[in-house]
């Protein structure tokens, strides 16, 4: 049995946003706070692990409001980023099964997670509902030195 907790601090460009014609997006990143229980079993030959797990997390975005062939900058032309565009904070949460096979130093590994999704963002004034069913399936090779 062990217990994580983790931190996570993305940034990256996303183009996920660009699609609503309406507006265009300069800068984004996420934090992210982890937590899970895994209990498990491992024999010589394999391993055995499940648990719940939590993620929580909250996203930052800054951008461009385009409407009618006209761009309107946040903070300068009246618009604030927030009134565009909040992103707040997510949760998933849920458990998940996984295990290993392999001998000595070389292990496959695979986990299986499904979690629930709330992910309710406001954009251009609009709440949107992005929440649901995450299916997250994980297949590996473990090399442990001898």
């Amino acid at each position: 049995m062990g217990a994580g907790l983790g931190v996570a601090r993305h940034a990256f460009e996303s183009s996920a946003l660009d699609l609503l014609d309406k507006f265009k997006l300069a800068s984004s990143g996420r934090t992210d706070l982890e937590a899970e229980l895994v209990v498990g079993r491992e024999w010589e030959y394999g391993a055995l692990v499940f648990g719940p797990k939590a993620v929580w997390s909250h996203f930052r975005a800054e951008g461009l409001l385009v409407n009618d062939d006209k761009v309107y900058v946040p903070g300068i032309d009246g618009a604030p980023v927030m009134e565009l565009l909040d992103l707040g904070s997510s949760w998933i949460y849920g458990g998940f099964v996984g295990g290993r096979v392999g001998y000595k130093y070389v292990w496959l590994t695979a986990e299986l997670g499904v979690y629930g999704s709330k992910f309710t963002p406001r954009v251009l004034g609009e709440e949107r509902n992005l929440g649901g069913l995450v299916v997250f399936p994980q297949i590996g090779i473990a090399v442990r030195p001898p």
